[in-house]
C-alpha cells in the first residue's frame, strides 16, 4: 500500500526546559498505589514569519506542581519545529495542528518516560489527553469565548 504523506511533519523537537522531582510517600501510605497527579497543559503556536511553511509549537505539561501528593512532581516544555508539506489556507493549516500537537505531546511523553525510568516511582507513562478538548478550550481561551480572537 502507498503511503500518503501527512499535511505537516516534524522537522525539529527540543527540550526547552524540565523539573522533576519525586515526593516522598508518608509512612500511612507505604504499598499502595500511587494516587494519580493532576495534569495541567499548555500550548502556543508560533507562526515564522519568514517562512509560511513553518510553526512551532510549544508544549508546557505539569503535574503536581504542588506537591501535595506523594509520586513524581515535573515540568516538562518543549517544542517543535513543523512544516507544512504544501501551502494551504489558513482552516486547512489549522486541521493539519490537530496532527501536530499529538506529535509533540507523544514526544515529550517519551522524553518524560525515558527520565523517570529509572526514577525512585519508576517509569511514568503521560496519559493521553482529549486533543479535541484541549483545542476546543485554547481557542476559547485564546477568542475569549466569541470565535475572534483577542487582542490587546
Amino acid at each position: 500500500m502507498e503511503v500518503k504523506k501527512a499535511p505537516i511533519d516534524i522537522k525539529k523537537f527540543t527540550v526547552l526546559s524540565v523539573h522533576l522531582d519525586a515526593v516522598p510517600v508518608p509512612k500511612d501510605h507505604q504499598g499502595k498505589k500511587l494516587p494519580e497527579p493532576p495534569i495541567d497543559i499548555d500550548f502556543s503556536v508560533l507562526n515564522a514569519v519568514e517562512n509560511e511553511r513553518l510553526t512551532k509549537v510549544v508544549l508546557k505539561v505539569g503535574a503536581n506542581l504542588k506537591r501535595e501528593l506523594p509520586g513524581y512532581s515535573f515540568q516538562i516544555v518543549c517544542e517543535g519545529l513543523f512544516e507544512y508539506t504544501e501551502k494551504m489556507p489558513p482552516e486547512e493549516r489549522e486541521k493539519a495542528l490537530f496532527l501536530a500537537l499529538p506529535i509533540l505531546f507523544h514526544s515529550g511523553r517519551g522524553y518524560l518516560l525515558n527520565l523517570t525510568a529509572a526514577g525512585v516511582y519508576g517509569p511514568f507513562n503521560l496519559p493521553m489527553p482529549d486533543i479535541n478538548e484541549l483545542f476546543a478550550r485554547k481557542k476559547a481561551a485564546v477568542t475569549g469565548g466569541k470565535g475572534k480572537k483577542v487582542t490587546a
